[in-house]
């Protein structure tokens, strides 16, 4: 069994996604719901290459 995506929402000025919301297998007996929160400061690049200011 995968993980469901519930719901996505794309930043339309950089074409990326911002947020997905994720449904467990299961969830119709309780399983986990997790909002994953993506690009969404601007200095993603940054951190993933160890840069700093």
């Amino acid at each position: 069994m995968r993980n469901e995506i519930q719901e996505a929402v794309e930043q339309e000025t950089t074409g990326r996604f911002a947020t997905a919301r994720l449904l467990s297998p299961g969830r119709d007996c309780g399983g986990v719901i997790s909002d994953l929160l993506l690009a969404s400061a601007g200095i993603e690049l940054e951190l993933v290459n160890g840069e700093s200011g």
